[in-house]
């Protein structure tokens, strides 16, 4: 067995790191099904997936300093994959469930779990990652590789190293005083916003019991189709939107009246050239805000969202937060734990949204399978919520992540249908 350190911890992975230590798992997870999968074989398309992206076969070791670092195992090995009988969708429910809310271990390779549900119709193949290895963009390409493994076929390799990866979290090189007193003053007026304090979302059917609960939904893509076009704006807007304007009218319902709204959302910082390759997480963040006037309806929501939304500007916000992410590294990780773990709820934005927007290329395991898939990204105790959508085909996806904290499978069900209300109705 050959371990070596194969790079340090880009600053996003390490806060991802130290939050996930601070709070609960941060898990991504994906399903993907197939009408039948050997287990074996799933194991040698997933250990052949391992070798072919440097990052998933390491593991997270700290020095005596406290820095953190990528330890490359070359005998990685994700082990055998259960197969796990799910005669209902109650019994598929409690696996996903199951899954997300199990730690992935730091300290060995790789940061990565798999069973297959064993489904009356179907299999799927449940993949749970380290949110610390990969992004939502990520989570797709491991599982393509894993998919085209499987299925015997050329993969191509990724299109750059991790270094050069990393790099693109990195702020912009500035050539003038003028451009470098530009940035702090927008650093600064940004800052002061992301300080404001954000309403909750109104919880609905919480309990005093701990973990994560999972809503999907799935609908024509023409049901929002025609709403959204009539207002005439892209589906990111109409969807960013039509979550400000649900909180709005849910929270009145819930004698919970909010003032500012903070929504986040992932922002991927890959450039155009390799948007969609390279295991890895390069995803930051951005806030998207409103006050109570600005969300009455989706007519006054969309024009103070939409400026928002420049996507010159969420680059340069999600580049803000790698840089005070890089900065944090001076304070303890001790320290740094207690401050998460101690901050006001209402220091956070009140959901989260992340849209994959149309998955072209989605993972499969059979040629001619029709592809389908489903993903989450798991919420944090003090927002309470995420929601991911992505477009396959002509079905809408929606997969609403919770805390049991904050609601019961009925409350996320009534707000996640009034979202898509919202959308569908216009």
């Amino acid at each position: 067995m050959t371990r070596r350190r194969f790079e340090n911890l880009s600053a996003i992975e390490e806060a991802i790191l130290v939050w996930q230590e601070a709070s609960v798992p941060w898990n991504t997870q994906i399903g993907v099904p197939a009408p039948a999968l050997d287990a074996e074989r799933v194991r040698a398309a997933y250990n052949a997936t391992l070798a072919h992206h440097p990052l998933t076969s390491c593991y997270v070791e700290r020095d005596e300093r406290g820095g953190c670092h990528w330890i490359h195992d070359s005998e990685a090995d994700i082990g055998e994959i259960e197969v796990l009988d799910c005669p209902d969708e109650a019994s598929l429910q409690r696996v996903r469930i199951e899954q997300l809310d199990i730690p992935v271990p730091m300290d060995r390779a790789p940061l990565i779990r798999a069973v297959i549900a064993r489904c009356p119709t179907e299999d799927i193949l449940v993949s749970c990652i380290s949110h610390v290895l990969c992004d939502g963009l990520s989570m797709l390409r491991l599982l393509r590789s894993v998919g085209r493994a499987y299925r015997g076929e050329f993969d191509p390799p990724p299109a750059v190293d991790i270094a050069t990866a990393h790099r693109v979290l990195d702020p912009a090189p500035v050539t003038s005083w003028s451009a470098l007193t530009e940035r702090w003053t927008n650093r600064i007026s940004r800052a002061a916003s992301t300080l404001a304090e954000r309403s909750r979302l109104a919880p609905s059917g919480g309990s005093t019991s701990s973990g994560f609960g999972l809503i999907r939904r799935v609908l024509a893509t023409a049901d929002v189709t025609r709403a959204r076009r009539a207002h005439r704006a892209s589906f990111d807007a109409y969807a960013m939107a039509g979550l400000h304007v649900t909180i709005e009218r849910w929270n009145a319902s819930h004698d919970a009246p909010c003032e500012r709204v903070g929504v986040t959302q992932g922002i991927n910082l890959r450039p155009d050239e390799w948007w969609d390759d390279v295991v890895i997480n390069l995803a930051a963040f951005a806030s998207v805000m409103t006050d109570p006037d600005d969300r009455r309806d989706l007519d006054t929501a969309l024009p103070n969202i939409v400026p928002q939304l420049d996507h010159d500007l969420r680059r340069e916000q999600a580049r803000d937060i790698a840089s005070a992410a890089r900065a944090a590294r001076l304070v303890p990780v001790a320290l740094r734990r207690q401050a998460l773990a101690s901050a006001p709820a209402n220091q956070f934005d009140t959901c989260v949204i992340s849209n994959a927007g149309v998955i072209l290329d989605p993972p499969r395991f059979v040629d001619d399978d029709q592809p389908a898939l489903w993903a989450c990204t798991p919420a944090m105790p003090a927002v309470g919520m995420t929601i991911g959508i992505g477009t396959i085909g002509d079905e809408l996806q929606f997969n609403c992540c919770f805390r049991r904290e904050r609601f019961d499978d009925q409350g996320a069900s009534d707000f996640l249908d009034a979202f898509i209300a919202t959308l569908t109705n216009g």
